[in-house]
């Protein structure tokens, strides 16, 4: 059920006036079969069902009137006939009429989508029933063991069964401490024998029943101390194997997340006009269930960026003698602690050349940093947080340049790493290098401000100590040299914005060496407290994205424990050079200014949905209900950009947008369509016209939107 009321309200009255019109029409066509069936208006009208049920998220509306539009769809090709159809059409009807009814009551349908999914499939086989089963057949009911081989447990209870082991885990090292108090009780006791001892033997009478009582609490002491230390030895080695199990029943292979990629690129190769063959090796591989969910989307970016970008059309393959099907490998292979994954292509390759104009455009780095990069470096900055992109159209899959940054991201929350291997004109490595696990991980324990930090050690190259006067400032940079580099250096405290306190001058300062891909930096700390293997505990979405900080730990000793983000120190660190503070300090205060957007929409429903996310974001909207309405707005009102949908009355998006360039005064400004029209051709259309950007509804997100009109105004 739609939770928005006043969406609740508008979808009800929009739904019912499509549902209607279909009726009306289907009645008609049932009773008066002659006629000429009025498809277009049946199909506009299905297809705005479709798309406000898209809109809002109510999927069962949006399968079953996509289907219900390939139905009537073939009756207009003349693949079927009407009169034929009339039938699967009434009960998809129906069915459509049911679902709308308890998506805005909340009265459940009794449906099975499935069902009848199937009964509005043309043409459709029917499946052959089950034979019946004879009492020969049947298993006697009390014969036989009744055994259940595995069950499904949730996965939020495998979380909870590791966050208290790691909760036993902790509780073992408190007994560890209680240990040590024990220890000291017994050396009490020694010792205060042995001084009644001394006294006894000048009074050998006084006392001997006391020195009796102390040597048998002695005894029994030292029997405890035994008991103890067995007793935690024994329950060490439970809770090691504990969370071990507990670790391997979070393991998945990894095929269980390549089997979604065939399919795509398949799907996705076909769309793009292009042959590609995907090969898939190391499926077997296993790696914990956190990882693979979030592996999903950044191996999901790549694969698409080397369809889109990297592989070439048949017919440029072949020219350049290459095969006309291309090969996309998928690999996946294992250290001790880490899982490597190769994506490789044999397509064209990164367009060097073109990343480095594309980051002077986006003011990523200036000429004088360029000229600095090496080429690895320069295929780095496609990872850049703020987007980068070397294509010049803009579609929901391709083009807005956050395809990447989202690799980065996901990599950056798991402890990953990234790296470029391309080779101009024969193809594309992409490796990603990922833990085995999240559940625990080996930090190292640095002291600053009087507290202890924990470092990733993965990402620790080394620990020294330096002498103060090896470090020197360059531009404004404190760096020291070091073999083959001369590495930045900041401090901690200094870093973490911690308490000032006066600290006496020393001979050498502790310092740790970070390291995330080709970035490194030199840690100054106050000490290096020592190694720990630590259970890593999810962060609070009240600390969600803290800048230095990727979560917390609990340590041995109970005490909390914060786990620092190398990759944020390293960019906090190149942020707070004096110049650079400087110019954010002078900077004058200047009002944010509101960007106008004008949204054309037919559709009530998308249209009011579609406006609430853009002001929300901070655009001023202005709607109009078709083309012809917009172009007349666009006479009177200068607008930032044009959000349009594709298919309206009077004048559809195409034609507006074609009419919008032929205008001097609107020649370059920002077009934006957003539709259910999703096929590979239907985008050449959209570019042909003159859009700059292509959302197909079927994979609408909100964020995409709101990039790509941040990118094109």
């Amino acid at each position: 059920m739609i939770d928005d009321p006043s969406l609740l309200e508008l979808f009800a009255a929009e739904s019912g006036e499509h549902l209607a019109q279909l009726d009306t029409a289907l009645l008609a066509l049932e009773h008066e079969s002659g006629n000429t069936p009025p498809f277009t208006d049946m199909l506009r009208a299905t297809h705005s069902l479709k798309g406000a049920a898209r809109v809002i998220g109510l999927n069962d509306i949006e399968s079953l009137a996509h289907r219900f539009e390939d139905v009537l769809a073939a009756c207009q090709r003349g693949e079927v006939t009407i009169a034929g159809q009339l039938d699967k059409l009434s009960r998809g009807l129906k069915s459509l009429d049911a679902l709308v009814k308890e998506a805005t009551s909340g009265l459940p349908s009794q449906l099975v989508l499935g069902e009848e999914l199937s009964a509005l499939t043309i043409n459709a086989t029917a499946v052959p029933s089950a034979p019946p089963v004879t009492q020969a057949d049947a298993a006697p009911s009390g014969s036989g063991d009744f055994r259940i081989e595995s069950v499904r447990v949730q996965t939020e209870k495998l979380d909870a069964l590791l966050k208290y082991s790691g909760e036993l885990r902790v509780n073992c090292g408190s007994i560890v401490r209680r240990f040590e108090e024990v220890d000291h009780l017994v050396e009490m006791v020694d010792e205060h024998w042995r001084e009644r001892n001394q006294v006894n033997l000048h009074s050998e009478l006084a006392g001997h029943e006391s020195t009796i009582w102390i040597a048998s609490l002695a005894r029994k002491l030292n029997e405890v101390r035994k008991g103890l230390q067995q007793d935690r030895d024994r329950l060490a080695q439970i809770t090691e194997a504990l969370s071990d199990r507990i670790r391997d029943m979070r393991l998945l292979p990894m095929q269980s997340l390549f089997a979604l990629f065939p399919r795509m690129v398949h799907d996705m190769a076909k769309e793009k006009g292009k042959r590609t063959e995907l090969f898939i090796e190391g499926g077997e591989i296993s790696a914990d269930k956190r990882i693979l969910e979030e592996i999903k989307d950044p191996l999901t970016h790549i694969l698409r960026n080397a369809i889109d970008h990297g592989i070439e059309m048949p017919a440029q393959r072949q020219a350049a003698g290459k095969p006309s099907v291309a090969a996309l490998r998928l690999t996946a292979s294992q250290t001790h602690s880490r899982i490597q994954i190769t994506v490789t292509d044999d397509g064209a390759g990164l367009n060097t050349e073109a990343i480095k104009q594309s980051a002077l455009k986006r003011k990523l780095v200036n000429e004088r940093e360029l000229a600095e990069m090496n080429t690895q470096q320069i295929h780095m900055l496609l990872l850049h947080p703020s987007g980068l992109s070397t294509s010049s159209f803009v579609t929901e899959t391709s083009g807005r340049g956050v395809g990447l940054g989202v690799v980065r991201a996901n990599l950056d929350r798991l402890k990953g790493q990234i790296s470029f291997d391309s080779r101009p004109e024969m193809g594309l490595t992409v490796r990603l290098d990922i833990p085995i696990t999240l559940a625990t991980t080996r930090v190292l324990l640095v002291r600053a401000g009087e507290q202890d930090f924990a470092l990733p050690a993965d990402q620790v190259r080394s620990a020294i100590f330096i002498e103060p006067e090896r470090i020197y400032t360059i531009e404004g940079r404190q760096v020291i040299n070091m073999p083959g580099e001369v590495l930045p250096v900041a401090s901690l405290h200094e870093l973490l914005e911690l308490a000032a306190k006066t600290a006496p001058p020393q001979l050498r300062v502790a310092c740790v060496i970070i390291e995330t891909g080709e970035q490194a930096l030199g840690l100054l700390v106050e000490q290096m407290v020592g190694e720990e293997e630590v259970m890593l505990h999810q962060q609070s979405k009240l600390l969600h994205r803290v800048r230095n900080i990727s979560g917390v730990t609990i340590r041995d000793t109970g005490d909390t424990c914060v786990v620092l983000n190398p990759l944020d120190l390293i960019k906090s660190a190149s942020q707070a050079r004096g110049t650079d503070r400087k110019d954010i300090l002078t900077q004058p205060n200047r009002p944010p200014v509101r960007r106008s957007v004008l949204l054309a929409e037919d559709s009530i429903t998308t249209r009011t949905q579609e406006k609430r996310i853009l002001e929300a974001a901070g655009f001023t909207v202005t709607t109009a209900v078709d083309g012809s309405e917009a172009f007349l707005k666009l006479a009177s009102t200068k607008f930032d950009a044009l959000v349009s949908d594709i298919q309206m009355p009077n004048m559809d998006g195409l034609q507006l947008t074609r009419k919008i360039r032929a205008d001097k005064r609107h020649a370059e400004l920002p077009v934006i369509l957003v539709t259910t029209l999703g096929s590979d051709e239907d985008k050449k259309r959209g570019m042909e016209a003159g859009a700059n950007a292509y959302i197909t509804k079927s994979a609408f997100d909100q964020q995409v939107l709101i990039e790509c009109l941040n990118r094109l105004i």
